[in-house]
């Protein structure tokens, strides 16, 4: 038996979204996974996925691919159902995304463009309508219709929204094109530098975040270093005894607002109310509870470095009390 909860543990999740301007797989993004169990799940996935609250997306995850003589080699696995464990690829997570609103919003335009496209003109004849025509007395012919327009509507089916609204603006001045566009068809060109400079400032974006998230985790992780240097004695000092071994987990409960920050939810606890057994496991849910690593997301640096070595110091406590009995 091992103890009331187990500590959370992450694994990194390298990930590309497919069709996306600026994703590629040698620039990959990437995020945490939190999860609990033996291995993460796709519940795990969709919970720690940065981009869960944009829309919904599908997940295929790289799996080594076995009886294979290149090490490198690999297949990929489609997960579909949330309790589905996801395989790593050597230490860590690759997924492909692919993002789902995206196929069902193209493909109702292209339907829809389609049925607008077939003119009834073009539509075939019956028998009835030839002969009546046959019979009829000659008329000077109608103009024909335009023979490209089907063809401009397929080419409107294959635009993403952006390409579309582009479409209805302007040539842009010879100046503003890439060398390798002028020549070309000035409504093409312009509709081509347009994407590129939708892409570069998508890519700009991309990059100026992940510099502002490592100047983040640069400072944060300074500030935790200096927060242990701070309190690593006095959490050394409730842990352990002066020879050096880990105290009882009833010493620990008691002392535990020795520790604690300012305004923890803990209501402490005597000797005398921790003696019976089913009195520690209370005990040590209550206290978990207060410094579970989960619960605490807005808490600053120092309050989450006490929570983490409490928790854990708990933990290992518990689990020795229980062993013992």
């Amino acid at each position: 038996r091992r103890g009331p909860s187990m500590a959370p543990k992450t694994v990194w999740c390298f990930y590309t979204v497919q069709n996306d301007a600026g994703d590629s797989a040698d620039n990959p993004n990437a995020f945490r996974v939190r999860f609990a169990g033996e291995v993460p799940t796709l519940a795990d996935v969709r919970a720690s996925f940065p981009l869960r609250h944009s829309g919904s997306f599908h997940f295929r995850f790289r799996l080594a691919a076995k009886g294979g003589k290149d090490p490198k080699a690999y297949v990929h696995l489609d997960a579909v159902r949330d309790e589905d464990a996801v395989p790593r690829f050597g230490q860590h997570l690759i997924a492909r995304v692919l993002r789902l609103d995206n196929l069902t919003t193209v493909s109702r335009r292209a339907v829809a463009l389609r049925r607008r496209a077939v003119p009834r003109a073009a539509l075939p004849a019956t028998r009835a309508s030839a002969s009546a025509a046959a019979a009829a007395p000659s008329a000077p012919a109608a103009p024909a219709a335009p023979a490209a327009s089907a063809a401009d509507a397929s080419a409107a089916a294959r635009m993403t929204p952006e390409e579309l609204e582009d479409s209805k603006l302007p040539p842009l001045p010879p100046g503003e094109l890439d060398d390798d566009l002028k020549g070309k068809d000035p409504a093409v060109a312009s509709r081509i530098q347009r994407r590129r400079n939708r892409q570069a400032a998508k890519v700009t974006g991309i990059i100026g975040g992940l510099r502002g998230a490592a100047a983040t985790e640069a400072a944060a992780s300074e500030e935790r270093f200096r927060v242990k240097a701070e309190l690593k004695p006095v959490l050394d000092a409730w842990a352990h005894e002066s020879g050096g071994s880990q105290k009882d987990i009833r010493a620990l409960l008691v002392r535990l607002p020795d520790v604690l920050w300012e305004g923890a939810a803990w209501k402490p606890v005597t000797m005398g109310e921790v003696l019976a057994p089913n009195k520690v496991k209370i005990a040590v849910r209550r206290a978990q509870l207060v410094v579970h690593p989960d619960k605490l997301p807005s808490l600053g640096v120092r309050e989450r470095y006490i929570a983490e070595i409490v928790f854990d110091t708990l933990q290992q406590a518990y689990n020795r009390f229980e062993d013992s009995q």
